[in-house]
């Protein structure tokens, strides 16, 4: 649920295959998250706004069931290297990105829908 994990010293997180939802906030400010994996038969849907702010995640990759990631999902996030979208993402506000004060690869699939980046 929302701000599950804030600020907590967790340095790793497994989403179960019966997860759909990451909530606001639910690893904010977790500064020793590094990795994040998902349940190969994952059925999340939603990343949620500020899920990961704060966090130390270097790479992120999202399941084929996300459909939606909200707005500063990933701000603040220094660490971070590489974000790979979904290749079902119906809903990622490429205008809200944070900016990044270094280069950070974002991996767009290439039959992904423009529309989702409004």
């Amino acid at each position: 649920g929302s701000s599950a994990f804030q600020d907590s010293m967790i340095n790793y997180i497994f989403i179960s295959k019966n997860v759909f939802k990451i909530g606001y906030s639910s690893f904010q400010n977790c500064k020793y998250l590094k990795n994040v994996d998902f349940h190969h038969d994952s059925k999340i849907e939603i990343i949620s706004s500020h899920a990961f702010h704060g966090s130390a995640i270097e790479n992120f990759s999202m399941p084929p069931t996300v459909i939606q990631c909200d707005y500063n999902a990933f701000i603040l996030c220094d660490k971070t290297k590489i974000i790979e979208l979904s290749e079902n993402l119906k809903k990622f506000p490429l205008h809200k990105i944070p900016s990044f004060n270094r280069e950070v690869v974002i991996m767009v699939p290439a039959n992904l829908s423009k529309n989702c980046f409004g």
